[in-house]
C-alpha cells in the first residue's frame, strides 16, 4: 500500500468517527438510549457477514467463545455504557463539549496508571496539567439555557471512562481472537443491553425499539453503522499497518475539532465560545502529550 493510500484511509476513518455526533443530533425526535440501541443494532447486522467470511478463513481457535464468555459480556457492557452515556450527553451539553470530554480517556488511563503505581513520565504530567486547566476553562462557557452544561460534560466523561474498560478488555481478548470474532459478540451484547435499557428507561418513547427500520431514520442509522461504525474503524485499522500508531492516536485527538465543524456545517451545532475553544485546544494538547508519553513508555517496555 502506498503512503498516500494509507493517509487517505486515515482521513476517511477520522472523518467517519468524527461525524457521528452531528448525525445523531439530526435525530432530535428520538430519545438517547433508543438512538444508542439503534446504532449498535444496525452495526451488529452489518458485522454478521464479515464474521461469517472471516470464520471460514481463520483458525477455529480464534473463534472459540468457551472460557471467554465473562470478559466478552463485560466488554459489551462497557461498550453499551459508553454509547448510552455519550449519546445521552449530546442532549445535555453542546456537541463540542460532549466530544471534548468523551475523548478525554487518555487522561483517565493515566489516572489508572497512577493508582496502580505505574511510573508516569514528565510529558504525561504536563499533559494532565494542561488538560485540567483546559477543562476548567471550558466551564466558563457553561450555560443553563440549552448550551453546554456541567451535567452533560460529566456524563460525557463517564462515557470516556466506560471506553477505557472496553479498550482494556479488548486488548487482552484480541490477542487470541480475530477481529470480527471479537467485534460481533461484543457489539451484539451491547446492542441487546441498550435495547433492554430503552425498553425500561424510555418506555413512553414512540420511536420504537426497532424504529430505525422505518423510512424516517433508516438512512441516518445506516450511515452511523457503516460510516463511523464499520468504515471508520476499518479504515483506521488499515492505516495502522503503514502509519505509526502514535501518529494515528494523535490524529484521533482532533475528533472534537472535526466533529464540531461537521456539526456546524450540518446546522445542528453552534460555533463554540472562546473559552471552549481555548480550553479545548489545551485539552487536546494535553491528550497529545499523554499519548506521546504512553507510546514512548510502551516502546521502552517492549523487547527489541
Amino acid at each position: 500500500m502506498r503512503a498516500s493510500v494509507a493517509w487517505t484511509l486515515l482521513g476517511i476513518g477520522l472523518f467517519g468517527v468524527s461525524s457521528a455526533g452531528a448525525v445523531l443530533l439530526t435525530m432530535d425526535d428520538v430519545p438517547p438510549i433508543h438512538k444508542a440501541a439503534w446504532r449498535l443494532q444496525a452495526t451488529t447486522l452489518l458485522l454478521m457477514p464479515f464474521a461469517i467470511v472471516e470464520r471460514k478463513r481463520t483458525q477455529k481457535e480464534e473463534h472459540r467463545f468457551s472460557g471467554r464468555e465473562v470478559p466478552l459480556f463485560v466488554s459489551g457492557t462497557f461498550l453499551a455504557a459508553h454509547f448510552g452515556l455519550w449519546i445521552a450527553s449530546l442532549d445535555m451539553t453542546s456537541l463540542t463539549h460532549s466530544l471534548l470530554f468523551v475523548t478525554s480517556h487518555p487522561f483517565l488511563i493515566l489516572f489508572g496508571m497512577f493508582l496502580l503505581r505505574h511510573p508516569v513520565g514528565s510529558k504525561a504530567i504536563a499533559g494532565v496539567v494542561a488538560g485540567g486547566i483546559g477543562a476548567i476553562l471550558t466551564t466558563r462557557d457553561l450555560s443553563s439555557t440549552g448550551g453546554a452544561t456541567l451535567t452533560g460534560d460529566l456524563v460525557a466523561l463517564a462515557g470516556a471512562a466506560a471506553i477505557v474498560g472496553y479498550l482494556a478488555i479488548g486488548r487482552s481478548l484480541r490477542q487470541d481472537m480475530s477481529l470480527f470474532a471479537y467485534a460481533l459478540p461484543v457489539t451484539g451484547i451491547a446492542a441487546l443491553q441498550l435495547t433492554l435499557a430503552a425498553l425500561f428507561l424510555e418506555p413512553s418513547a414512540s420511536a420504537g425499539l426497532f424504529g430505525w427500520l422505518g423510512p424516517g431514520h433508516i438512512l441516518a442509522v445506516a450511515y452511523l453503522a457503516f460510516g463511523p461504525g464499520l468504515l471508520g474503524h476499518t479504515a483506521i485499522n488499515g492505516a495502522m499497518r503503514h502509519i505509526q500508531p502514535l501518529i494515528i492516536s494523535v490524529a484521533l485527538t482532533f475528533e472534537p475539532i472535526i466533529g464540531s465543524i461537521v456539526g456546524w456545517m450540518m446546522g445542528v451545532s453552534e460555533i463554540p465560545g472562546r473559552w471552549t475553544v481555548a480550553g479545548g485546544l489545551l485539552m487536546i494538547t494535553g491528550a497529545i502529550l499523554v499519548i506521546i508519553d504512553l507510546e514512548q513508555s510502551k516502546s521502552v517496555d517492549e523487547p527489541s
